[in-house]
């Protein structure tokens, strides 16, 4: 009969191997995920208080499903889309800072492609000689609602003084935000339920992401992950997951306004003007419908009733032109998802005149 001393040494040799087996057979399965399967959210990133963003300093071609290509993806240092980043300190520019989700991001198109470069550059190449130079900074982040644009404001848009703060609302920002109501706005960053440090370094792997995409419609996975602090799960949440509508709950509503409206009273506070976009059908004959939807008849009540200053651009008077120049039959990929290369021409167009009056009519 061996000792005690023999056992535990047994026992801790045991352990040490089969940690050692563990760690190989993990590795196998990522260097095989990262061979032979596309790759997943490769430049996400998590940071500690406002929850997703994404890597900084990106120059690469990224694989996205939903074109079903690689596409030129941007970013700069502080992790947001785009090929540079902002001074500080400049005073010759004019600076339009966007803020929402995957729509806004656009990285379903090359960088070069996306409506907030393609206004920039039509609002430079239309300005007067006398007026400075516009900067749209994006500042987009797909999956995200008012909530999170609100810590993305507070920590990385404030510092740049933009003349303009918008934020590109989606009608999926209402449950967005509904996933949130357990969080104190105020205090986010703080939150002990919370675990941004593990998440980022899981991020880094290709496996748990693949993991993730398979099973994150399982609500005991994702319970699992919530008590690790990898995932928000609420009781509002939990019923999304499972099929079920939180359109009637009582917040569904009145917590996005609220966000709404404290966005709007921190903007303006640092000097900044605010403005939401709602974008509108691709099809202009379908318009009566959008404006009969609860959810937008809603938000424009709200907006008047707050005077907070909103703008319907016709995005589908263009959308229609642009697929008759092009001789296309749709501005969305596969004609139901996110805008391709021609939906991004038409929102320039769409929002062109709005921001050419704003920066440059007023004041003459």
């Amino acid at each position: 009969m061996k000792d005690p001393k023999g056992r535990m040494k047994q026992w801790g040799i045991n352990l040490a191997l089969m940690l050692v087996s563990i760690f190989v057979v993990l590795a196998v399965l990522e260097v095989a995920v990262r061979i032979f399967t596309k790759p997943v959210y490769p430049i996400l990133r998590t940071d500690p208080d406002i929850g997703t963003i994404m890597k900084p300093n990106v120059r690469e071609y990224v694989w996205h499903n939903e074109p079903q290509k690689e596409v030129l993806v941007l970013t700069n240092s502080l992790g947001f889309v785009g090929d540079h980043t902002p001074d500080p300190a400049a005073t010759n520019t004019t600076r339009i800072a966007l803020l929402g989700d995957s729509t806004t991001a656009s990285i379903e198109v090359d960088y070069f492609h996306a409506f907030p470069f393609l206004l920039q550059e039509t609002l430079n190449a239309a300005r007067p000689l006398d007026r400075k130079t516009v900067e749209v900074l994006n500042y987009g982040v797909g999956g995200t609602g008012t909530f999170l644009q609100y810590e993305r404001y507070k920590k990385f848009v404030a510092p740049y003084h933009p003349k303009y703060v918008v934020v590109v609302f989606s009608e999926n920002d209402f449950s967005d935000n509904l996933n949130k109501i357990q969080f104190d706005p105020e205090n986010y960053g703080e939150a002990v339920s919370r675990n941004p440090g593990l998440k980022d370094f899981i991020l880094q792997f290709q496996l748990p992401k693949l993991i993730f995409g398979k099973l994150q419609h399982n609500i005991y996975f994702l319970r699992l992950l919530n008590k690790l602090g990898l995932y928000e799960l609420n009781q509002y949440s939990e019923k999304t997951v499972q099929g079920g509508s939180v359109t009637d709950a009582p917040e569904y509503y009145s917590f996005t306004f609220e966000l709404l409206k404290r966005l709007r009273d921190r903007v303006e506070s640092d000097g900044s003007n605010f403005l939401v976009i709602l974008p509108t059908p691709p099809k202009a004959e379908i318009m009566e419908e959008w404006r009969k939807n609860e959810s937008n008849r809603r938000l424009e009540e709200f907006f008047n009733k707050e005077h907070i200053q909103f703008l319907v651009p016709d995005y589908g008077v263009f959308a229609e032109e642009v697929m008759r120049q092009y001789d296309v039959d749709c501005v969305n990929w596969n004609c139901n998802g996110h805008m391709n290369e021609y939906g991004h021409q038409a929102m320039t167009q769409a929002l062109f005149p709005y921001f050419y009056k704003m920066l440059f009519w007023n004041g003459r």
